[in-house]
């Protein structure tokens, strides 16, 4: 690779060469002696024909008509596609029915009246007039060789099962910013050349929707599907799995029962009782539909806890079986706002001022706030979740091993699991205690400029002002339990307005006086109810001392 910076024509070029290089670091082990040879041949492609091999490999169809093709920085197309031909990187050897879908309109048009057949109709209708048939047109097809090839190393390049190129052309463009830091190593990409071929064949078979229920279990079972990072397929086959049996739910409940019982061993406790006790239930079965939601209740939180209950509640009565209640939840202080109402045909909107322009319902109330001299944001978990990244952002990239295996991660691999803290201890601990020392404010200051436009994990575009105004506010203890919460879990249910502290202001409702110090507010509109997530973080909030409240917005008059 040249040391010098390339040239617009020569960046495919460069970050094929980049992939290719990092794949090979990472995996060699796994190819054979004439892969190994492949690549260090295709490393070596200088000019015109490596711009237009890696112009092929780099788009999405499979073959392209030489005549349409055009590649930056190649004046010559066909000659560099005979050179590439002759060493082996591409050939003509493209079906007919393939290249009438490949195609556009125009082109087949042209093939139909060559071959006297009807020229109208949408594209589809024309690619069937010509799959028959042959010759029907002239221009010769270009097909690029060991895709397959370079499709694994890029995605152990990336560590992820579909990589995302315009990662690197975002980074270039200065679109986005990715945090320097020295890659970890981690666990192997698969044990042996076996392993990697069967995960091979699942991933193309996921890709391509051809894959079978019983393979999906099967893989799941054996661990077919496994590998590190974001190269795991499990959470593509659950959702898979999980889609199918709700399918099978609506047409045959008693086969999505069977189902349900095959599958619900792999997946997380709880993650599938409240749709197996409804298929239960139209299969007649409340009983069996009772003692799955029970078994379920201990391992399930937030809205899916509250499905659970509502159903074992709703079976239990019918059963004349009892359902011990939860732990009664600390309620947000509730009050009535009024606001000028617009109705329209889609969401309703509202005006913060009676000139003010239409908008939804926690815009307005921000509009509202700030008119009376206190500034408010709809921020919902955003802020938070920022506050968390920037805070914790230089532990994000210390090196622990396997948790930043390649460039351009916003985050370590653990991030939002309890290993996050527990393989970081030291750096952790140093954060909640400055924390909890009333350090936050300074830090998030010094983080903003120390990070500038860097991604991190969990960070929004939010103003610095904000964030420093809300992390001086928030008392120490109740900070530093929020950032071991939001470590392990998400911020789904968090209020949707913060309120910085200000001077205290009257609104039109009940109560009328807002209070000066920091508040959180969850919005809600006629017909809104609040979310049990919503309802879980309102309990946790006021028992680390934040004020909270729940606003209802009614039209005024």
């Amino acid at each position: 690779m040249s040391a010098h910076e390339p040239s617009d024509a020569d960046w495919p070029v460069h970050d094929l060469r980049q992939s290719l290089d990092e794949g090979l670091a990472r995996g060699a082990m796994l190819l054979t002696a004439g892969e190994r040879h492949l690549v260090q041949r295709m490393l070596r492609l200088e000019g015109p024909a490596a711009r237009v091999y890696a112009r092929l490999l780099g788009r999405k169809p499979l073959a392209f008509p030489l005549d349409e093709l055009t590649v930056p920085g190649v004046d010559d197309v066909p000659a560099a596609v005979a050179s590439l031909r002759d060493g082996g990187w591409v050939d003509h050897l493209v079906p007919w029915p393939l290249r009438a879908q490949l195609l556009p309109r125009r082109r087949l048009v042209e093939g139909c009246r060559r071959l006297g057949l009807r020229r109208s109709g949408r594209v589809t209708e024309l690619v069937q007039r010509l799959t028959p048939h042959t010759h029907w047109c002239d221009t010769p097809f270009v097909r690029p060789r060991h895709r397959g090839l370079v499709r694994r190393l890029q995605r152990w390049a990336a560590l992820r099962a579909w990589p995302r190129p315009e990662e690197r052309i975002l980074e270039r463009m200065g679109v986005t910013r990715w945090a320097s830091y020295r890659c970890s190593s981690g666990p192997g990409l698969h044990p042996d050349r076996r392993s990697l071929r069967r995960w091979e064949a699942l991933h193309g078979a996921l890709g391509a929707e051809q894959l079978s229920v019983d393979e999906a279990i099967r893989a799941l079972e054996d661990g077919t599907g496994d590998a590190p990072a974001r190269l795991s397929l499990r959470g593509t086959l659950r959702r898979a799995l999980q889609a199918h049996a709700r399918q099978t739910e609506r047409t045959e409940p008693a086969d999505a029962v069977a189902l349900y019982e095959r599958i619900t061993p792999l997946f997380p406790p709880g993650t599938l009782a409240f749709r197996h006790a409804r298929a239960l239930e139209a299969c007649d079965r409340p009983a069996d539909a009772f003692d799955v939601l029970a078994a379920a209740r201990p391992h399930v939180h937030g809205d899916t806890l509250a499905d659970v209950l509502r159903a074992l509640k709703r079976v239990g009565r019918k059963q004349k079986r009892g359902v011990p209640p939860s732990p009664p939840l600390s309620p947000a202080r509730r009050r009535t706002v009024s606001l000028p109402y617009v109705r329209t045909d889609h969401r309703p909107l509202w005006r913060g001022a009676p000139e003010a322009e239409p908008l939804p319902v926690e815009e307005a109330l921000v509009d509202y706030l700030s008119a009376r001299g206190r500034p408010a944001a709809h921020v919902e978990g955003r802020v938070f979740r920022t506050l968390f990244a920037l805070l914790f952002a230089e532990a994000y990239f210390l090196p622990v091993p396997g948790q930043l295996p390649v460039p351009r991660l916003a985050g370590p691999l653990d991030l939002g699991s309890p290993g996050f803290f527990a393989r970081r201890p030291v750096a952790t601990a140093e954060v909640l205690a400055a924390v909890a020392a009333g350090d936050a404010a300074r830090r998030v200051g010094q983080a903003v400029d120390r990070w500038g436009e860097v991604r991190l994990a969990g960070r929004h575009d939010l103003p610095a002002e904000l964030l420093v105004a809300v992390a001086d506010a928030l008392p120490p203890q109740a900070f530093v339990q929020l950032l071991r919460t939001l470590a392990v879990e998400r911020s789904a249910g968090l209020p949707d307005l913060v309120v910085p502290p200000g001077a205290a202001v009257t609104v039109d409702g009940h109560p009328r006086r807002v209070r000066e110090g920091l508040l959180l507010v969850e919005v809600k509109g006629p017909g809104d109810t609040l979310s049990e997530a919503q309802k879980r973080w309102h309990h946790r909030l006021l028992g680390w001392g934040l004020a909270v409240e729940l606003w209802d917005v009614r039209p005024a008059g």
